[in-house]
């Protein structure tokens, strides 16, 4: 299973791959990263997203919308 997720938390990254080991974590820097990951011919299984980055609301519920479209399970933590 492919997760994407938005954050800056500390530490998410790694302990998600440590515990789970058939996951494989996408960590784009930028939200237009995250949006072409999102609008590709592959898209990952899921989204995590946070507002932990300093993105403005528009812009995160934006990613969520094309997260939506792209039938991509979206976790929002705000």
């Amino acid at each position: 299973m492919e997760l994407m997720i938005y954050t800056t938390m500390d530490g998410l990254s790694s302990r998600l791959e440590t515990t789970y080991p058939d996951l494989s974590v996408i960590a784009p820097s930028r939200i237009d990263q995250a949006r072409r990951l999102l609008a590709g011919d592959r898209p990952p299984d899921a989204l995590y997203v946070d507002d932990s980055r300093g993105t403005a609301l528009p812009d995160l519920w934006g990613l969520i919308q094309a997260a939506h479209q792209a039938q991509v399970t979206v976790l929002v933590n705000m």
